[in-house]
């Protein structure tokens, strides 16, 4: 357990101590840059009137990434050790998962190929 949110140790750049700091540093990083991408593919969707599933999907995936991140939150900032938050954390990012799944079958469907 590492303390601080979003900051690992509530530091921009932690001293990279042991392997599960830099665990806990690399999974913050990779969600804010995953949830940056995931908005942006959200957005352009909106933008390009993709068809209204695949709006659903992203849109639904965008959100539930969002809860997660907030789960997560809730896990470092309480100090919670429970293993119910951990266990739904992983669920919703299995259903944004699934959710991204879907909307890539989606966008695939309406693909132009030679």
């Amino acid at each position: 357990y590492f303390s601080g949110w979003p900051l690992v140790g509530n530091t921009l750049l932690p001293k990279f101590t042991n392997r599960y700091l830099t665990v806990h540093f690399a999974h913050r990083v990779g969600a804010a840059l995953v949830m940056m991408l995931l908005l942006y593919i959200a957005v352009a969707a909106v933008r390009r009137d993709r068809p209204p599933a695949e709006r659903l999907l992203l849109g639904g995936a965008a959100a539930g990434f969002a809860a997660n991140v907030g789960l997560g939150a809730v896990h470092v900032v309480t100090e919670v050790d429970s293993s119910a938050l951990i266990a739904i954390h992983l669920l919703v990012a299995a259903l944004v998962w699934a959710q991204l799944v879907a909307a890539t079958a989606q966008a695939a469907r309406h693909l132009s190929l030679p």
